[in-house]
């Protein structure tokens, strides 16, 4: 996430989280799903970096 918001876009965000057509849980799930990655110790495979 490496694109920077106007300030339009922004607004319209704030607006639809305080409306509630955005779920803040959705998204704080979405969000820490996407951290952890799961590695099994017992069969050591190289890690890959992803961008």
């Amino acid at each position: 996430m490496s694109e920077v918001l106007s300030q339009k876009e922004i607004d319209a965000l704030l607006q639809a989280l305080s409306s509630g057509d955005v779920d803040v849980q959705e998204i704080k799930e979405v969000e820490n799903s996407a951290k952890v990655k799961k590695y099994d110790f017992r069969n050591p495979q190289k890690l890959l970096k992803i961008n």
